[in-house]
């Protein structure tokens, strides 16, 4: 499921800020940016996010501004800087240039010659400060994921009960199919031997049986009946339901392909449609559970 977290505090002389987002994924994946020296918090923050989302991509963002916590200090490459003074003085004897004044402002701009480093330890204020944020705002993103998953399982819920119905007009059919059947056959052989021929009953019934048999559908419609009653059960368990709905929505639509495939009967193939086109529409919400 999607949701947004953003939660910031002021401490000493500078400013802590957390924002997360999370959008659906099939597996638990947390990337965290963070400033370098904070980067052995990364696992820390790992584990308070994972408190709060099981499964879902989630991208966490760290910023943080004030030099209480940066410890900044400028690095300068003494030899290059050298280099370049020796490069400048030959320049100005070898060419026409009248102008080579050299200012200190270029070289402290030069991303070669100086550099910004961050070291030093974080005051325990500023890491009491993050571990905060990321806290309040993975809770912020854990209210809204909520939200989103109360009007989810009403639109899963009345997708399973349509599937349910649609299960229920095919097993209805079951019978009919072999009735239409027995018809057909025996329609088709007068036609062919011609109206004054006898035909046999005990053969017809025989046919009839043999088509029966291999049409039948009673058991896929039975575990497909099962596995929405299943479904409907686990979807009002508290935790982490998301891989169980998404291993039998896998087996329903196994039981409905076999459906398909041996239903033989315009109508049964009309309502098979309809499943798949539902149960799709039910994948696609499960991979937004956890």
């Amino acid at each position: 499921m999607t949701g947004f977290g953003r939660f910031a505090l002021n401490v000493d002389s500078g400013k802590v800020q957390v924002e997360m987002k999370s959008v659906n994924h099939r597996y638990n994946e947390i990337s965290v940016r963070l400033p370098k020296n904070f980067s052995y918090m990364e696992e820390r923050i790992h584990k308070i996010v994972k408190r709060f989302v099981q499964r879902g991509k989630v991208d966490v963002f760290v910023s943080v501004d004030g030099q209480g916590a940066l410890g900044r200090h400028v690095k300068v490459d003494w030899e290059l800087l050298q280099g370049f003074m020796k490069s400048a003085e030959d320049m100005k004897k070898q060419t026409w240039f009248k102008d080579t004044s050299l200012s200190l402002e270029s070289f402290l701009l030069h991303p070669d010659i100086t550099t910004v480093e961050e070291e030093g330890d974080i005051p325990e204020e500023w890491e009491g400060a993050l571990v905060q944020c990321v806290e309040e705002s993975a809770a912020m993103l854990y209210r809204m994921r909520q939200t989103e998953g109360a009007a989810l399982e009403k639109d899963i819920s009345k997708r399973i009960d349509s599937i349910s119905r649609m299960t229920d007009i095919i097993h209805a059919r079951t019978g009919q199919v072999v009735e239409n059947y027995r018809e057909k056959l025996i329609k088709r052989m007068k036609d062919f031997l011609g109206g004054d021929y006898q035909l046999e009953e005990g053969r017809i019934l025989t046919e009839v049986a043999l088509f029966a048999d291999k049409a039948n559908i009673d058991e896929e419609i039975t575990r497909l009946t099962s596995h929405v009653k299943q479904f409907l059960s686990i979807i009002e368990e508290k935790g982490s339901i998301g891989r169980k709905l998404d291993f039998l929505v896998q087996e329903m639509n196994r039981e409905i392909n076999t459906i398909g495939s041996k239903g033989n009967d315009i109508e049964i193939s009309r309502q098979v449609v309809n499943l798949k086109s539902e149960l799709e529409k039910v994948k696609e919400q499960v991979q937004n559970i956890e």
